[in-house]
């Protein structure tokens, strides 16, 4: 999963809930390798401990977003995609896409994408995003369907010249 640096921005508990799931699945990981006084010394060896961690908690994680992800992936030069929902429980899953276009560009298609597929959708206002990213290449926004709700981040993304897009999704009982 994708690293999230906050930067002020106040995120949903969907979004924490993930988030904190992200921070579960590292601290297993190096439990697992503790606990069996292993420090993995190949990344193949860290992989293994990593899924075997992952194995036992009620989340799944995968490198390829469904194609019953609510919301369509971004389509054009990604370069890395990730995902992982929860198993059990209230139903959340969160994706990132590592793509080569340009932040604006990406959050454009999202924003055209979530109201073509009449999803209601809220941005903040430029005063706002400016006070919250202070010169960042930053872009947010929030939607909601029937009795669901995502959150889309695209960032500026240093290793690709590209972008990093982070969205969560949660469903309401």
């Amino acid at each position: 999963m994708a690293k999230y640096r906050d930067e002020g921005v106040k995120l949903k508990r969907s979004s924490t809930s993930i988030a904190m799931v992200a921070l579960l699945i590292t601290t297993l990981t190096a439990a697992a390798g503790l606990a069996q006084n292993k420090t993995p010394h190949s990344r193949a060896e860290a992989e293994q401990l990593f899924h075997s961690a992952v194995n036992q908690l009620p989340i799944h994680v995968a490198k390829e977003i469904p194609v019953n992800f609510p919301i369509p992936s971004y389509p054009n030069n990604v370069v890395q995609s990730n995902f992982a929902n929860s198993k059990k429980g209230h139903p959340t899953a969160a994706a990132s896409i590592i793509t080569k276009d340009q932040p604006q560009q990406v959050f454009q298609w999202y924003q055209d994408t979530c109201t073509k597929n009449a999803w209601t959708v809220k941005t903040p206002t430029p005063q706002a995003m400016s006070m919250m990213t202070k010169g960042l290449q930053f872009y947010l926004l929030t939607a909601k369907k029937e009795n669901q709700q995502i959150q889309v981040v695209c960032t500026a993304y240093k290793k690709t010249s590209g972008t990093l897009v982070s969205i969560s999704w949660s469903k309401s009982k």
